[in-house]
């Protein structure tokens, strides 16, 4: 059983889901859980924010802390997580 696959499954037996916000991977996470059966039992929706205004428009980065960090930094990853997280229901 391959990594995702057991991913799937243990979120399956939790009752959990998984979202993604994604930037320099381009949405490869994502598609690598949406290849397992039953995929849809857990990821109701992720997003690929690529460019610095989507990812404060659609998962809720604060432009400050972009401005103040840089867009590759670890704390836009942390707001990244904690908007999609609250956007998806995850």
């Amino acid at each position: 059983m391959t990594l995702e696959e057991r991913v799937v499954n243990k979120l399956i037996e939790k009752n959990f889901h998984i979202s993604f916000a994604e930037s320099c991977t381009g949405g490869m996470c994502c598609g690598t859980i949406v290849n397992v059966p039953n995929a849809s039992r857990v990821l109701d929706m992720s997003f690929v924010t690529y460019a610095d205004y989507a990812k404060c428009k659609l998962i809720g980065v604060n432009e400050k802390t972009v401005a103040d960090f840089g867009v590759v930094s670890e704390q836009v990853a942390y707001e990244m997580a904690q908007g999609v997280a609250k956007t998806a229901n995850s």
